[in-house]
């Protein structure tokens, strides 16, 4: 089941304030998407301006990736 959750866009250990603007909301599989980007050394902004300034070619494959992570293995 998904859920909006808030976050901060700028998160408060990379510098992020507590301010008005600096706070989100997004749904619970794009928070855990975004806590595993974290994870791997960039920010999900910054996976996201590379991705905008990618070639539509490139962000198709991208999105059919990512697709592909959420819908999990199909049934037998």
């Amino acid at each position: 089941q998904t859920c909006a959750l808030p976050i901060y866009l700028d998160p408060l250990e990379d510098g992020g304030t507590e301010q008005v603007d600096n706070v989100g909301v997004i749904c619970s599989v794009c928070a855990k998407s975004r806590e595993k980007a974290r994870r791997a050394g960039q920010s999900a902004r910054d996976l996201i301006i590379l991705i905008r300034r990618a070639p539509s070619a490139i962000q198709r494959e991208v999105y059919r990736m990512l697709k592909a992570s959420f819908e999990g293995p199909s049934p037998p």
